[in-house]
């Protein structure tokens, strides 16, 4: 019989590397339900997403005024600027805009030119805790300035 000198890992790495492998498991699961579970904002009783769907605004530009009419049933809390340029685009948010249902406001800014392509409403929703978060609506719900 020949005497072969194996070796082999010691029980003691093996068992911190079998730690280490089910550490970065549960990380990755954690953060990948994190994402799934997130709580959602919610306005009138359904999430904002689906609240964006019913904004009604129309926007028109002179010069550096921008006039907004919200013709629908949801208040705007912000209104953000989608701005096109030369090769380049830019997301400016006006405060203090709040649009309650059936009003027409006009802001002058400087941030307000030929080159605002698309108003970006914001809503208000609540969250389960009572607090409150802003959601910018999807670019399906983005208006078009005339």
């Amino acid at each position: 019989m020949k005497n072969i000198n194996k070796k082999a890992v010691s029980p003691i790495i093996t068992t911190i590397l079998l730690v280490m492998i089910a550490v970065v498991l549960a990380s990755i699961i954690i953060v990948w339900a994190s994402g799934i579970f997130k709580e959602g904002a919610s306005k009138f009783g359904k999430p904002v997403e689906q609240s964006c769907a019913d904004v009604n605004l129309v926007a028109s530009i002179s010069g550096n005024e921008l006039s907004v009419i919200n013709q629908g049933t949801i208040p705007v809390y912000k209104i953000g600027l989608y701005i096109e340029g030369a090769g380049s685009s830019d997301i400016v948010i006006l405060n203090e805009t709040e649009l309650s249902q059936e009003t027409a406001r006009v802001f002058s800014d400087s941030a307000i030119s030929e080159e605002v392509t698309q108003i970006i409403p914001i809503l208000l929703g609540s969250l389960k805790d009572g607090t409150t978060h802003e959601t910018q609506c999807p670019k399906s719900s983005w208006v078009t300035v005339e």
